[in-house]
C-alpha cells in the first residue's frame, strides 16, 4: 500500500511538472510583407480541363489572359502562386467571370494589401 502512495506521488509531480510553461522567451514572430502574385493561370470551361493559360502581370497591377476564340471567358478557373502566408481576397474557389475586369486583392502575412485586375481576351479583342 506504501509503495502505491509512492508511484502516485511519483506520478502525480511529474504531471504537474509538464503543466507549468517555460520560463524561456519565445523567439519573435516575423510577418512576411510580399503581396506579389509569382505567377497566375487559368484553366477553361471546368476543372477537369487540363489546358492552362498563363497570365501576363504588368507593373500596374493588370494581368491579362489571352485565350483561344473557343474559350468561354465568363467561366474561368483562376490559379495564382503566392508569396508564403499571402491570401487572395475573394477567394479563387471556383468559376470566374474575366469578361470584363475582375478586382483581386492580396494580402500579405503583415497585412500589406496590392490589387490587381484581372481580364481575359480573345486576340482579335
Amino acid at each position: 500500500m506504501k509503495n502505491f502512495k509512492v508511484i502516485t506521488y511519483i506520478l502525480l509531480m511529474i504531471t504537474f511538472s509538464f503543466s507549468f510553461p517555460s520560463c524561456e522567451k519565445h523567439d519573435d514572430i516575423h510577418y512576411h510583407s510580399d503581396c506579389n502574385i509569382i505567377s497566375i493561370m487559368v484553366r477553361a470551361n471546368s476543372p477537369e480541363d487540363g489546358t492552362t493559360y498563363d497570365g501576363v502581370i504588368s507593373e500596374n497591377g493588370n494581368i491579362t489572359f489571352e485565350l483561344p476564340a473557343k474559350v468561354k471567358l465568363s467561366e474561368l478557373y483562376v490559379t495564382a502562386n503566392l508569396p508564403v502566408a499571402a491570401f487572395a481576397y475573394p477567394s479563387l474557389t471556383g468559376a470566374k467571370d474575366l469578361s470584363t475586369p475582375f478586382k483581386l486583392t492580396i494580402v500579405a502575412g503583415d497585412g500589406t494589401q496590392k490589387e490587381y485586375t484581372l481580364v481575359a481576351k480573345h486576340p482579335n479583342n
